[in-house]
């Protein structure tokens, strides 16, 4: 019999979407939230090793990407060649914001802001969200990922002015060369953005230390 911070599974509107409530409520404020978004071939579930580093007091959502690729492998974008620009994203992410306000009325989580939390393609989606809807998202972690590069809309990433943002990234990651995490480091810290980034010498994949670095940013 599930209990009432147990995670569960929520179908809505076409998407499947794990869910857990607050395990515990901090004495003042209200509940938070946070989004994780897996990466390329992943689904709900894959993000689910990060959920100890995230304090009791949230709300989690963690959405299967809208997009099928393999039989168990979900995207947020179809297939394409190339690296994805921050325009490639931006129906991904109006439709996720949109869905969120669905799953939060259903749920009964707050509605009106949240922090996001990417892996890889995910963390790319993460960026887009903020860029193109600063007014929902707070705080963004972007692991192992890339911030989504494109000329004509680049300058939307002044709408993460003055927003905290921490970035984890392997030196040895073969899948997205480090060098996309260090460029993202200097483009949101020239436009205001508070970044934390940490790096360390692992593949694909966050390592021991970046993890409790995780844990940290949310204090």
């Amino acid at each position: 019999m599930q209990t009432a911070n147990e995670p569960y599974l929520m179908e809505e509107q076409g998407w499947t979407v794990r869910v857990q409530p607050p395990r515990a409520m901090q004495s003042a404020g209200s509940p938070r939230v946070i989004l994780l978004l897996h990466g390329l071939l992943g689904n709900e579930t894959v993000m689910w090793i990060f959920a100890r580093s995230i304090p009791n007091d949230y709300w989690i959502f963690a959405p299967r990407a809208p997009v099928q690729i393999e039989p168990n492998g979900f995207s947020w974008l179809p297939r394409g060649e190339g690296w994805p620009g921050l325009s490639h994203f931006r129906q991904a992410a109006s439709d996720l914001i949109e869905a969120f306000k669905c799953w939060s009325e259903k749920a009964g989580a707050p509605a009106n802001s949240f922090d996001v939390m990417g892996f890889s393609q995910g963390a790319a989606m993460a960026y887009a969200a903020a860029a193109y809807f600063p007014q929902h998202v707070n705080r963004i972690l972007a692991l192992a990922g890339f911030l989504p590069q494109d000329s004509q809309v680049t300058g939307l990433y002044a709408n993460l002015r003055g927003k905290r943002v921490y970035i984890s990234h392997g030196s040895q990651d073969e899948t997205i060369p480090v060098h996309e995490a260090r460029q993202a480091v200097k483009i949101l810290q020239s436009v205001g953005a508070d970044v934390t980034y940490c790096e360390s010498e692992t593949g694909h994949k966050m390592s021991a230390a970046c993890l409790r670095g995780l844990g940290e940013f949310f204090r």
